[in-house]
């Protein structure tokens, strides 16, 4: 598997970008998956997200579907939109570390 180093920091990565090991993140990957997918500086709904899905991750090893996420994290879906680019559902989980299912 391909490494990519950001800030001194090592992650494995699949073939697609996305980090291998849930248990490896730390707040730097969010700020790398930010800069690659031409994201501005994360705020605290970005972070509000990042927090919701892993946390429902490491209870119940499922990926929260769009409205799902959008309801725990208590915003709507265009902003949602708006906060994680034209692929929201995709860089959100990108960003929290979730381990690609398919």
């Amino acid at each position: 598997m391909p490494t990519l180093e950001h800030e001194g920091y090592f992650y494995e990565v699949d073939p697609d970008g996305s980090l291998v090991h849930f248990e490896k993140w730390n707040p730097n990957w969010a700020l790398l998956v930010a800069e690659v997918e031409g994201l501005p500086e994360l705020n605290t709904d970005h972070y509000k997200a990042i927090k919701t899905l892993r946390i429902n991750y490491a209870e119940k090893g499922a990926e929260l579907l769009s409205r799902e996420f959008s309801k725990s994290i208590g915003l709507p879906l265009w902003k949602i939109h708006e906060l994680f680019t034209s692929r929201p559902r995709k860089v959100a989980l990108r960003m929290a570390g979730i381990p690609k299912t398919c």
